[in-house]
Parts: C-alpha cells; structure tokens; sequence
C-alpha cells in the first residue's frame, strides 16, 4: 500500500511542477488514471483490515516468535562480523601505522620504479615478490607503495590500493594467517563499495566464514564476490579498474601444524588471474627462506602470474665527487637534524670521517643505519657530549666481525651497555639486571603487546615510572608510541632474535630465557586472575540471573579481559 501511494504523489507532485499548457498536452496525449490509483489505494486498504480482523491470538504468538528469531539471527551476525578475526591493526591508516616509516626522499628510487611499472602494466603477472635479507627495506618499501598506491601518487586514477596486510609473530593475529583474507576482504570492500552486496550474497549461507579453511575464505570472501561483480557489470557500467594488495612479512606467518601455511596463501592468489575487468595485483614481501622460496619456484614454473626482485644490500659510494648512495643520504639528513637539536655541536658535525665510518658499520643494510640515528639522535639527550660518546661508542672498532648479522648484534649490544648499565655500580648490577629481565624480557616474549600502563598492572614490580624510564633509555630500540596506554612495541624484530639467542647475545646481563620468561608471566597472569574473579563479577548484584539474560556487550567485555591476561602466556580460553 505505502508503494502505491508514493507512487500517487510522486506522479502529483511531477504533474503540477510542469507548467499549465506542458499539463494540458500531456493530460492530452496520455492522461493519467488520477481516480484509478486512488481506488487501488482504496482497495488495499479495504484488504489490509479485513486480514487484521481474522488474525487470531495464536497467529499474532506465531508473528511474535518469528521476529524474536528474526532478532536472534541478527543478533549472530553481528556476533559474527565482529568476531576479532579483522585484523585491524594490518591495515596501512591503522592506528599503530602512524609510528611506522617510509622511504626516505630520493632513495630506493629504482626499485620502487620497477614497482610502479608492474603495477601499470597489462602483462600477466598479478603476483610480485620482493624478497631480501633481515635489514635491506622491504617494509618500508611495502608501506612507500601501499601509500602511493592510496593517494594515487604518479598512478593512473583507475589504480587504487586493494588493502594490506603486515605480517608481524610478535602480534598474534598479524601471524595468525586466518586473519589474511577476511582483513583484505573489508579493505576491498571500503575500496569498491559496489562488491558488498556480491560478497553478502556469497555468505548469506557461510555464516561461519571467518572460521572456515583459508581456501574457503578466498574463494567466498575475494574470489567469488569479484567474479560475480565482473559478471553483473559485462555492460561495462564500472570502468576496469587494478586493485593493488599489499601483503609484508610472509616470513613471519606462522605455520599451522597442518603444512605450509604460506605454500597455500600463495596457491590460492594465483587464482586471481581469473579475473579480467577488475585486476587484482598482489605485492608480496618476504625474507627468502626456504619453504618460501620453494613455492614461489612452483608458481613460477607452472604459470606465468609471477615477476620477481631481489633486495641487495645498498654499494657504499666511495670517492668525494661521488653522489652519495642511498645510506650516505640518510645519515647525512638524520646526522644534520641532530646538530640543529644541539646547539654546541658544530655546524658541520660529526664530519666525512664519522659519516664514513657509520656507512661501513651499516654494510649496506637500511637497519643499522636507521637504529644508529635513533641511538644517536635521541630526542630524550639534553646534553651534545652525550651524543658525542654515542656516536664514539658505535664507532669502535667490532675485531673480528665481519658478517651483517655480526655488526647487527655488535650495535645492539653496544646499545645495551650504553643505555642500561653505563653508570651502573657493582652493587646495583643485580637489580638492573632484574629490572631489565622483567621489563624488556616480558615484552619480547608477549604474545600481544601491552601498553605500559597493562605491563605495570600485570607486573606490579617494576611500577609504570621504572618501567617508563628503562624504556625511554631503550628507545632505539623499543617504542613507547604516546602515553602510557599506547602499546610498547619493538622497533625491529631483530632485536628480539637477538635477545633470545644466547650465542649472538654473549652479554649474560642482556640474554632472555624464553622458558623463564613464559614461567614468570604465567605467575603473574594467575596471581591476576586470583585476584580478579569473583562472584557477580558483571555486578548485577544478583545472584539467580540466568546467563542468557547477561547482555552481549558485558559478557564480551569479560570474556576479552580473561583472554587478554591468559593470552600473555601463550593460552587460551
């Protein structure tokens, strides 16, 4: 009934916007059936009443029943769709991503061309695999495109960026490979509003997708919603368009016990050469590790989806009437802004020599350099002859090493005694060294990270200002982010390889026992739970109230709060 009357009033309202004669012609030559329309309106309603008065009691119970379970079934989908199997945290504009770094202007300029011209191109590869060593940028490059690819920076307009994905095993879910497909699949859909409707209808019968097998969720989440949308605009109604997926750090996705995990990720995306109007492109990072490297071997023999590129470590320039290389360039920048912070340094400080000496010590690897400037340019120093001695410190020959791996760890730990046990007596050794096992060991051991606010909750020795000022000491190294309920967060995860190997940590102070550490949260984890459950511990202050009338939103809330102390342990519930 309401459509049939809109439609009466949109026809009467259309009819006297035209002018008197463009009226009496159109009446004319098709006259409208004004008392028709309002007969029918008539008769619906007449048939509306009289189907009112024949219903029952027992057909109202029945109406009653079917919308409680039409409640219900919402209800579970929304459950569902904010079950926390979108990584949030994945994605390029996160929250998190704002502590994260780009290429540094004017470097890495010919890989990230070589990029840029795949992405352009109308060749068969959809699949791009940059792989390096621990160190040369792939993330940063990773991120440089994704945010190119976003502002459609020297891209055609029909270029947009598809959604990312950062891979990192200190997080849980960013190893978790089930989160992959149902975080590209929101991306995808903020990107090209037009595939939700493909991707509802897909799911309307899998309401249970996120839990489903990686090839279920690719085929229902990404595959299947974009052939169908590619079939629904044949006419060509939306122009061909090149979504650009980002996806750092397979590496570092953990396997399921089940097989190679990432083997799989990578068989699936090669379908998305069935596509032809809308062209999915996929930037794939990762070290070259073996299993890695074995199924893209596959891939490339068996098909032709797939262009490749190797990360070198950067050639040091030599000679002075050469252009600096890409290192030389950052360390100049970084060295200057440091000089401009401290007054007493000279304008030309640290010299050829000390900016020389730095680019030996890097070896051509991007996270060196980036880790020496934050250790020298600290902006917590208040004090130039501070950074003088730091700079020294980094500076001092390393003997026998010789190996990028050797320099890394050489750095670190130079680091380490710089910043923790420098002005250290012997009789407070032992408590540093407490200190720093239960502050830094806790936090590269988590499975998620804490804020430092959590962290001093969860451990209640050190309190938040130790704990504040261990950190702050560490910065190079370890992220604070602002405030203390913003994540701590390792700046390289190398740094923790470093820490839990005991044969390139040879400082015992520094080194970390995984097993302690886990044994030591557990501990933590259950003295907070033992003082954290209680009866009525929703406060309802009443005792007989049945769990299905707990509300969803306060059930969730404790639920996550028990997950989030056990999970620091590696548990579950």
């Amino acid at each position: 009934m309401y459509k049939v009357i809109i439609q009466y009033q949109i026809s009467l309202a259309r009819h006297y916007e035209d002018l008197g004669l463009s009226r009496f012609l159109e009446d004319f030559a098709t006259p409208k059936d004004w008392e028709g329309m309002l007969n029918a309106i008539k008769d619906i309603e007449k048939s509306i009443t009289q189907d009112l008065s024949i219903m029952n009691a027992s057909t109202l119970v029945q109406i009653d029943q079917t919308l409680k379970k039409l409640d219900g079934d919402m209800e579970r989908s929304y459950q569902m769709m904010n079950e926390p199997k979108v990584a949030q945290q994945a994605r390029l504009q996160s929250f998190e991503s704002q502590y994260k770094t780009e290429c540094f202007e004017g470097t890495q300029v010919n890989v990230l061309e070589q990029i840029h011209a795949w992405i352009v191109s109308p060749g068969p590869e959809h699949m791009y695999w940059l792989r390096g060593m621990a160190g040369t940028g792939k993330s940063t490059i990773s991120r440089t495109i994704a945010t190119q690819c976003l502002n459609r920076k020297s891209l055609p307009e029909t270029t947009c960026l598809g959604g990312t994905f950062f891979f990192d095993q200190n997080q849980g879910e960013l190893s978790a490979a089930p989160y992959l497909f149902p975080t590209l699949c929101t991306a995808t859909a903020d990107c090209l509003p037009e595939i939700r409707p493909e991707i509802c209808e897909v799911n309307k019968d899998h309401s249970n997708i996120l839990y489903e097998s990686l090839s279920n969720q690719w085929k229902h989440l990404i595959l299947e919603p974009f052939l169908r949308l590619e079939s629904r605009n044949s006419h060509n109604r939306l122009p061909k368009l090149t979504l650009v997926v980002v996806v750092d750090g397979l590496d570092e996705c953990s396997s399921g016990s089940d097989g190679d995990t990432v083997g799989t990720i990578l068989d699936l995306i090669t379908e998305a050469s069935q596509l032809n109007s809308f062209r999915l492109k996929f930037l794939l990072a990762s070290r070259p590790e073996s299993h890695i490297f074995t199924s893209f071997d596959a891939i490339s023999r068996s098909s032709t989806c797939l262009r490749t590129s190797e990360l070198q470590k950067i050639e040091p320039s030599i000679g002075f009437e050469v252009p600096d290389d890409d290192i030389t360039k950052f360390l100049r920048t970084k060295t200057r802004e440091t000089t401009e912070r401290h007054s007493n340094l000279k304008t030309d400080w640290p010299g050829e020599k000390a900016l020389d000496g730095l680019k030996r010590k890097a070896d051509g690897l991007w996270i060196y350099a980036a880790t020496a400037c934050l250790f020298i340019g600290d902006k917590n120093l208040k004090h130039a002859n501070t950074v003088e001695k730091r700079l020294n410190h980094l500076l001092r020959e390393n003997g026998d090493v010789t190996t990028p791996e050797g320099t890394l760890d050489a750095m670190y730990l130079r680091i380490l005694k710089s910043s923790v046990m420098q002005s250290a007596v012997p009789e407070e050794m032992d408590d540093i060294r407490s200190l720093f096992q239960n502050i830094a060991g806790t936090i590269v051991v988590l499975c998620h990270p804490l804020s430092t606010s959590a962290l001093g909750a969860l451990l209640t020795s050190p309190s938040c200002n130790e704990i504040e000022t261990l950190l702050s000491e560490l910065g190079s190294v370890i992220s604070m982010g602002n405030g203390q309920d913003s994540p701590i967060r390792l700046a390289q995860l190398s740094f923790k390889d470093f820490l839990v190997n005991n044969k390139r940590c040879i400082d015992k102070n520094h080194q970390v026992s995984k097993e302690e550490r886990h044994s030591y949260l557990l501990k933590k984890c259950l003295t907070t739970l033992e003082e954290t459950l209680n009866q009525d511990i929703c406060g309802f202050a009443d005792y007989g109230i049945l769990q299905e009338d707990v509300p969803l939103n306060k059930s969730r809330s404790i639920c996550q709060s028990m997950s989030n102390i056990l999970v620091c342990t590696g548990l579950s519930i």
